[in-house]
């Protein structure tokens, strides 16, 4: 009979079945899913230092919350959760800033790759211009699943919306993306 105030698991005392199960240090979890939380930062944000903070802010997040990780194959979904929760609020911050104090869209950096010819370097920048415009939420859902290339299950899972209104956000998103590409921008060149 186990003594009052020990739990047990079986018959082994709780203690020793946690400190047996392997954790996952945030330094791992860093080297391992850092690369992807950039690149998630950088195509929701366009911004290096903004994408840069999200980072170091997920990682915090995470190292704070680290005991709530019961796996490896759940801390990419996790840690993506996270990312988009921040990148959410940073976005809606940005566009009430430029309603609150009329302060014109931050320049899109590196939108396009290196090396990328004028005319398409001129194509993201406007892509990005037309994300700007439209509300955050379609925003993130358009990014997740045709920049980050995400399933449209996964786009729901990493957002927290039920399947239908990620389909529904991404379909609103594409719409109005498309629409807005379509109109000619001002200084853009024919081809």
């Amino acid at each position: 009979m186990p003594m009052p105030g020990h739990l047990t698991h079986g018959a082994e005392p709780i203690s020793k079945v946690v400190s047996a199960r392997p954790t996952l240090g945030i330094e791992e979890l860093y080297r391992e899913h850092a690369p992807a939380i950039a690149s998630l930062g950088l195509a929701m944000l366009q911004n290096v230092e903004e994408a840069d903070d999200l980072v170091q802010d997920v990682f915090l997040r995470a190292w704070r919350a680290l005991d709530r990780l019961e796996d490896r194959e759940g801390a990419r979904p996790w840690l993506m959760t996270i990312a988009i929760r921040l990148a959410r609020t940073r976005l809606r911050r940005r566009k009430l800033t430029r309603l609150l104090f009329r302060v014109d869209a931050p320049a899109v950096e590196h939108a396009a790759a290196p090396g990328s010819l004028p005319e398409h370097r001129d194509l993201v920048k406007h892509l990005y211009r037309v994300l700007d415009q439209i509300p955050v939420e379609l925003r993130i859902a358009w990014v997740l699943r045709y920049v980050q290339e995400e399933t449209v299950q996964s786009v729901a899972d990493l957002c927290g919306w039920s399947l239908s209104t990620a389909k529904r956000r991404i379909q609103a998103a594409d719409s109005r993306v498309s629409a807005r590409l379509n109109a000619k921008p001002a200084g853009m060149r024919e081809p």
